[in-house]
């Protein structure tokens, strides 16, 4: 995803609320948001690891500032995370959603410069043919 792609990634969401996190751990708190609601509102995203800080993000903000960027569509791992993208948030997907979802992740692994500190990793969220939730994960300290 690019960031001059908020259009398309609107029109490709389905017609009922998603639940969107700024990280792995999920919370009935985490936003949900839908095509044709306002745009322009902030909603709470989360906490800034370390800090405390409040994220408070539009929902196109949010996509500009976590989930545009070129995700590699080859490092895809379905229900699984992989090593690269692993931090010391805890992945309550099977949790919060119960048995019958299922994600995908696609993982962008940290660079040899940063030690690997700076992956990311995009979540896909699914029951059936349900789109749940949308999760960028990263690194925390």
């Amino acid at each position: 995803m690019a960031a001059d792609d908020w259009e398309a990634f609107v029109k490709a969401l389905p017609p009922y609320p998603v639940r969107y996190s700024a990280d792995g751990y999920l919370s009935k708190a985490d936003p949900l948001w839908m095509p044709g609601q306002d745009t322009g509102t902030p909603l709470l995203f989360g906490y800034e690891a370390g800090t405390g800080d409040s994220i408070y993000f539009s929902p196109k903000q949010f996509f500009e500032r976590f989930l545009a960027r070129p995700w590699p569509e080859g490092e895809r791992t379905p229900d699984s995370i992989p090593p690269a993208c692993q931090g010391n948030t805890i992945n309550n997907i099977a949790e919060f959603f119960g048995p019958h979802a299922h994600y995908v992740t696609y993982c962008l692994p940290g660079s040899e410069q940063y030690a690997g500190m700076d992956w990311a990793a995009l979540r896909i969220i699914r029951r059936d043919d349900s789109l749940l939730a949308i999760v960028r994960d990263a690194w925390t300290p």
